[in-house]
């Protein structure tokens, strides 16, 4: 019964995609296909192949971009390191906003991070944080900081730690982010 319910649910995602065309469409599957990379990476590979085809037929470079991050996104949840890293750094190839590039950087870091390259992650953090400095949307920024700061709890070197969950936690505040502020805190008693 579980395997009838995900073909209707693929079937009906199907349904509403054929009603887009040209950047809706990219977009539509852009969406759609990060909700699937974590649970069902199969499916969202499929939904992004197809972004990718439009993206490049529409010229749209941010469009493509954002699949090639989703596409990363999705060889790194199945395990595969080398083809994330590829699809990450093509992304750039792609993108021209700062929101796009300080994305990929940040997504480059933190795989790196995951496979224990905490010098190389730490490289890319702060290539992520030049673009994200750009942005109105300081979640991006807060969400970096904090990345940083567990980088750099890692490394022992807790100054930085303290100042970096520090910053995030402010912008957290700012924004309202009782999530964030939750995690930012549990982040600090460790320091």
């Amino acid at each position: 019964c579980v395997g009838y319910a995900d073909n209707a649910a693929h079937d009906s995602i199907r349904v509403v995609i054929k009603t887009k065309q040209g950047k809706a469409k990219v977009d539509l599957l852009n969406e759609l296909s990060l909700g699937y990379c974590y649970n069902d990476p199969s499916f969202a590979k499929q939904l992004i192949f197809e972004c990718i085809k439009v993206a490049d037929d529409e010229k749209y470079g941010e469009g493509c971009g954002k699949a090639y991050i989703r596409l990363g996104i999705a060889y790194d949840v199945t395990g595969q390191y080398d083809s994330a890293v590829y699809c990450y750094k093509y992304a750039l190839t792609k993108y021209t906003s700062p929101k796009g590039l300080g994305s990929a950087y940040n997504n480059l870091g933190l795989i790196e991070w995951k496979h224990a390259k905490l010098k190389d992650a730490s490289d890319y953090l702060y290539k992520a944080l030049l673009y994200f400095q750009q942005l109105d949307d300081k979640n991006y920024l807060a969400n970096l900081y904090n990345n940083l700061g567990l980088i750099f709890y890692e490394t022992k070197d807790l100054k930085k730690a303290l100042d970096f969950q520090m910053k995030a936690l402010r912008i957290y505040k700012d924004e309202k982010d009782m999530e964030h502020i939750g995690a930012t805190c549990t982040n600090l008693s460790n320091v």
